[in-house]
C-alpha cells in the first residue's frame, strides 16, 4: 500500500452534492475546498450505494449535507471522507476511476 493522504482542515463541511451518472461532494470551510467526484460504487455507514441506482440510492449521500467534516482520506486503495455522524468509502477499481480528489483551483490531488 502507498501513501496515504490526509487532509482535515477545521470547518470543513459537506456543502454541495450533485448527482448526474456520478456523484460530485463539494467539502468547504470558509478558505479551502475539495471536489470529490465518486463514479464507483460507494458506502455511506452500512449503506452500499450504486451510481447506477439513483435516485433509489441517493437518501444516504444527500444526508451528509452540512455535515461537518473531521477528515479527507486517501490512498492508493480507496477514499474516506470522514463526518461526525459516518464514513463515506470508496473502493479502487481496476476498470475505470472510481473517485477523484480535487483541491482550490480544480487541482487533481489524488484519483
Amino acid at each position: 500500500m502507498g501513501e496515504t493522504r490526509t487532509f482535515s482542515d477545521p470547518g470543513l463541511t459537506v456543502t454541495q452534492v450533485c448527482f448526474d451518472h456520478a456523484v460530485t461532494l463539494l467539502v468547504a470551510n470558509d478558505s479551502v475546498s475539495y471536489r470529490i467526484r465518486i463514479e464507483g460504487a460507494m458506502h455511506v455507514g452500512r449503506h452500499r450505494i450504486d451510481p447506477g441506482r439513483w435516485p433509489i440510492d441517493a437518501a444516504p449521500i444527500v444526508a451528509l449535507i452540512h455535515e461537518p467534516v473531521v477528515c479527507i482520506e486517501a490512498d492508493d486503495l480507496q477514499l474516506s471522507v470522514c463526518t461526525r455522524q459516518d464514513i463515506l468509502t470508496v473502493a479502487r477499481a481496476d476498470e475505470f476511476i472510481a473517485w477523484m480528489l480535487a483541491g482550490p483551483d480544480g487541482l487533481k490531488l489524488w484519483g
